[in-house]
């Protein structure tokens, strides 16, 4: 696979010198040191000339990189958030809250690793069966804003071509979707992707952006606050490599 690694500043090596190493034992890997704000041209040249197969994208403070280069490429696109303030809290948010249309599949700060492991669990086997599982605790299912979130879910796979199986748990045969409403419901083994499943109080309220990192940094892949589309875009772009 040849994966196309860029980061915003040429002092986030302590982060992309050891995850290109590691990385290029079984992927060809280039790397750029680019900003999407001091150099948005040279970064359009870089991502119209790169035959790579997926782009990683790390960045710290507005950490804009991983979300521009989304919107400029079909390909999936992967955003490490740099822990230059606030703990990473900063860059976290502004890589994983992408609109809809616009996936970034990130990790916490200091989590670079998931990603090697989440592409070696990732087989076309597991897009044969044209099914996305969305795991959802039982007890929240009838949640007004959890079904809200799955209809909205179900309109969208169906519109890809994909049917959707509601579940506790996954069975690793399928793309999984992970509701979260508690961090007893993450998984750290598997081919998924949490989802913060939010009503609209905790929607409101700030400090649950510190509870959604508290939550990713336990491990995991992460989508946006009840974005499960963006998920399923997500594995829909991985499913065409």
């Amino acid at each position: 696979m040849k994966i196309l690694t860029l980061f915003g500043s040429i002092s986030d090596e302590r982060i992309y010198a050891p995850l290109c190493e590691s990385l290029g034992k079984k992927h060809q890997v280039k790397m750029e040191v680019i900003s999407a704000h001091r150099n948005p041209v040279e970064l359009e040249k870089v991502l119209e000339t790169s035959d790579c197969d997926i782009i990683i994208g790390g960045a710290g403070l507005a950490a804009h990189l991983p979300g521009v280069v989304a919107s400029k490429t079909s390909k999936p696109v992967f955003g490490i958030p740099v822990d230059g303030n606030f703990g990473g809290l900063d860059a976290f948010l502004s890589i994983v809250q992408m609109p809809f249309g616009v996936p970034v599949l990130s990790i916490a700060p200091n989590k670079e690793n998931l990603i090697e492991e989440f592409l070696d669990i990732v087989t076309i086997e597991l897009f044969k069966t044209k099914t996305f599982e969305i795991i959802i605790n039982p007890k929240i299912l009838d949640y007004e804003y959890v079904t809200l979130e799955l209809f909205r879910a179900t309109k969208y796979a169906e519109s890809i071509g994909y049917n959707v199986e509601v579940l506790g748990k996954p069975t690793g045969l399928s793309p999984a979707i992970v509701y979260v409403n508690d961090d007893r419901e993450i998984l750290l083994e598997g081919p998924c992707i949490h989802i913060p499943i939010l009503d609209k109080s905790h929607k409101l309220n700030p400090n649950s952006a510190n509870q959604f990192m508290n939550s990713a940094s336990q491990g995991g892949m992460w989508c946006g606050a009840n974005n499960s589309r963006n998920a399923m875009s997500f594995w829909n772009k991985l499913e065409q490599l």
